[in-house]
């Protein structure tokens, strides 16, 4: 018989991966946020941070004057997007498995 910890657990699992999609197409849209990075969506949390900070310095608007800063701004948005998305879905999976 399973305790009632599991069955929370198990419930909680099973929402989980129902919900994430949800999340992450509401924030990225159609986009995968996992794609906007360059990394595989089965990431670890270290690859999905080097892949940010890799595409924020390229992107950042300090460092893209000229003509081709509104572009490089609207990237920065999205890469910032897509990895607050991703690192959310990350913390909250990390949190299941702990639990």
């Amino acid at each position: 018989e399973m305790c009632i910890r599991d069955r929370l657990m198990t419930w909680v699992l099973l929402g989980s991966l129902f919900v994430q999609p949800v999340v992450a197409r509401m924030y990225c849209g159609e986009k995968d946020c996992y794609g906007v990075l360059g990394v595989a969506s089965d990431a670890t949390a270290g690859a999905i941070r080097r892949a940010y900070r890799d595409l924020a310095k390229q992107f950042h608007p300090d460092k893209n004057k000229g003509p081709g800063q509104a572009a490089a701004a609207a990237v920065f948005v999205e890469v910032a997007e897509a990895y607050e998305v991703s690192a959310c879905i990350l913390l909250s999976l990390e949190i299941f498995a702990w639990w």
